[in-house]
């Protein structure tokens, strides 16, 4: 540390300001490899008085000497310097490059102290003579009253002369006082200025330094360089003052799982962090809205059941084990009905196919999670999500099919296969399973939705891979409990009529196609006599047949009995299908009814034989009657019987 004696100091980066002669500038020399030598400190004095052209800046007639010299150049040569090769200074005043460095001269801040000390002194004077003038007006005032008195002969003229005088005299009063006032603030704010003055040069240099001893009688306050502002990726754990230094520590950039960033940070502030909030389902309480890096976990109530007057999607709460939950979204109708949800899994069952497919846009085919007339019994039964009816006529192409799919596999059977024919009755008469519904393996079953699925609308279609669209499709007039409730009744059910597209009755070639498009064995495109071996026939009543549905027949004449229900059961007699019932009076003829009552299908469906068979292509479970030729041809590849209620939402 080299003292270098001068008569002012830096403060800051702009002010400088006057300091007594007693005191010193303090400079710091020195180099990267040792501190400062007797040499350098000898040669840094020596020209740091020579530049300054203030050999002893005492009184303002040598300050005012040197600043005229600095300015017009005139100060003398001063000469070269061995200094060290590295030299900086506290306030940046003096700075060094090799030998050669340069001294801020700021003699003329000292003439600016002289000036301020002059002016200050000058209010002052005005001050003292603003009291001495108030003094004599109020003598005067005085006088002049007395005056009055003693005049009393000349009261009138003397009274008027006295008012005169006083208004003057109080005009004048208050012009002064006021005066007075405003130097006397004036005053306050240079002492206030000049106190500052006084503090600041016994410190360190605010905003660059702060000190780290304070200064004593025979020792001037020692100073730090403060350290640099933070950079953006920390923040100001602690802000500096006189005597502190500032404090920077690196700012967060994530928090701890489980957490969230409450807030970024800032200059000053690192990041806060918070815990992320948690939804007890035990308690009815859902994640509504997932936490993420700067947001909480937001929860919201739900409920085990659908609430009242709000139809629609609604998310209710599903217990998957004893001590755990999960929330779905389910179909709730404003009377607090449950339809479920989209199938996906057990506690998202949805209430059939129809439900999911209606509800939630389902598309293609699958099994599918359902609680039919069971809420807490949910099963995966296979999903037709697509099929409309006849699909393969090609009539549904380029028409609305917003009304297709929707549909649940109830039964099925292989092609070659007598398991549910007409003669199973203790199967048809049973309301339990037998076998898988939950795929299209060809095998025998009777599902759960035999006996719990409502439906208004039948199918039976090939479960064949690739020939989905051979199929047939009714609807009948009303809905029903099951095909298990219809059956096991023995209820005549005939309304059925073919789904076509556009809806409506179906045209004459329409219903001659009825069955045409199924996924048949044999015989495709024989015909006999112009009359194709797959054509229904169309001259009995309500449009070519009895109808669509349960229990059907062409004849009385002979075939047994169906499920004890009707008999006899006709040449092609079934529990599911189509027939014309012409009793015992059946036209016979092979000539001019031909393909209307003769040469044509006048009866075919599921769990039906031809008459009444019980085993080989005559015993299968689907078959009929080709009123000319017995059963030939009319046997189809594995199949099922699928259902939908169209009526279930009302």
């Amino acid at each position: 540390l080299c003292i270098v004696p001068f008569a002012f100091r830096v403060v800051s980066f702009t002010e400088f300001y006057w300091h007594s002669p007693n005191r010193e500038l303090q400079a710091v020399v020195g180099n990267a490899s040792s501190g400062p030598t007797s040499a350098a400190c000898a040669a840094l004095v020596t020209y740091a008085h020579c530049v300054a052209g203030i050999t002893n800046p005492t009184t303002r007639a040598s300050a005012e000497a040197a600043l005229v010299a600095q300015q017009s150049g005139t100060l003398s040569a001063c000469p070269p310097a061995t200094l060290p090769a590295q030299v900086s200074t506290r306030n940046n005043s003096i700075s060094f490059t090799g030998s050669n460095f340069t001294f801020a001269r700021q003699t003329r801040d000292v003439i600016n102290l002289y000036d301020l000390r002059d002016q200050i002194d000058g209010y002052q004077s005005s001050l003292d003579q603003f009291n001495t003038t108030t003094s004599s007006y109020q003598a005067q005032r005085v006088h002049d009253n007395n005056m009055t008195v003693a005049l009393v002969g000349d009261i009138v003229e003397r009274q008027t002369q006295t008012m005169i005088d006083n208004s003057a005299s109080r005009l004048s009063v208050v012009q002064l006082q006021n005066f007075s006032i405003g130097v006397q603030g004036r005053l306050v704010d240079m002492e206030t200025q000049l106190n500052a003055i006084r503090q600041s040069a016994n410190g360190c240099v605010a905003g660059l330094e702060y000190q780290t001893r304070a200064a004593t009688t025979t020792q001037p306050a020692q100073c730090a360089p403060l350290s640099a502002p933070c950079r953006d990726t920390e923040y100001e754990a602690r802000m500096p003052d006189r005597t502190t230094n500032r404090l920077c520590r690196p700012r967060s950039t994530t928090c701890s799982s489980g957490q969230y960033m409450q807030y970024p940070g800032d200059r000053y502030h690192d990041v806060t962090c918070a815990t992320v909030s948690t939804c007890n389902l035990a308690q009815s309480m859902w994640e509504d809205q997932p936490p993420t890096a700067t947001s909480d976990r937001t929860c919201q109530r739900v409920y085990d059941y659908c609430l009242p007057n709000a139809q629609g999607i609604q998310y209710v709460r599903k217990r998957v084990t004893s001590t755990t939950y999960t929330v779905v979204e389910n179909y709730c109708m404003e009377d607090g009905r449950n339809f479920g949800g989209n199938g996906a899994s057990a506690v998202a069952a949805g209430k059939s196919c129809n439900t999911i497919k209606r509800v939630f846009g389902a598309l293609g085919e699958g099994a599918y999670w359902l609680f039919l007339d069971n809420t807490s019994a949910p099963t995966q039964i296979w999903c037709d999500m697509e099929s409309c009816g006849r699909d393969a006529s090609g009539e549904w192409s380029g028409r609305n099919q917003s009304d297709c799919g929707g549909w649940t596999m109830a039964m099925k059977s292989p092609g070659s296969s007598n398991c549910l024919n007409r003669h199973q009755e203790a199967l048809w008469r049973s309301a339990a399973t037998t076998g898988q519904d939950e795929n299209l393996n060809p095998v025998c079953a009777k599902g759960w939705a035999y006996a719990h699925a409502s439906f208004s609308d039948v199918m039976i279609r090939s479960i064949r891979p690739g020939q989905r669209g051979r199929n047939v499709a009714w609807r009948h007039a009303q809905s029903y409990a099951s095909l298990f409730a219809v059956i096991s009744t023995c209820q005549l059910v005939r309304d059925g009529v073919l789904i076509v597209p556009g809806g409506g009755m179906p045209t004459l070639d329409q219903r001659r196609r009825t069955l045409f498009y199924l996924d048949w064995q044999s015989a495709i495109g024989a015909v006999d006599n112009y009359q194709d071996y797959h054509w229904t026939c169309t001259g009995a009543q309500n449009n070519g047949y009895v109808g669509l549905g349960f229990f059907n027949r062409d004849s009385t004449c002979c075939g047994g009995r169906l499920l004890n229900c009707v008999s006899p059961g006709g040449h092609g007699g079934n529990i599911i299908g189509m027939g014309f019932d012409c009793g015992g009076n059946c036209p016979r003829s092979y000539g001019s009814q031909d393909g209307r009552y003769t040469r044509c299908i006048s009866a075919w469906g599921f769990g039906g034989s031809y008459a009444n068979s019980n085993s080989g292509a005559n015993g299968y479970t689907a078959n009929g009657h080709w009123w000319g030729h017995g059963s030939n041809g009319l046997q189809i590849h594995n199949a099922g019987i699928f259902v939908r209620d169209v009526n279930e939402f009302d």
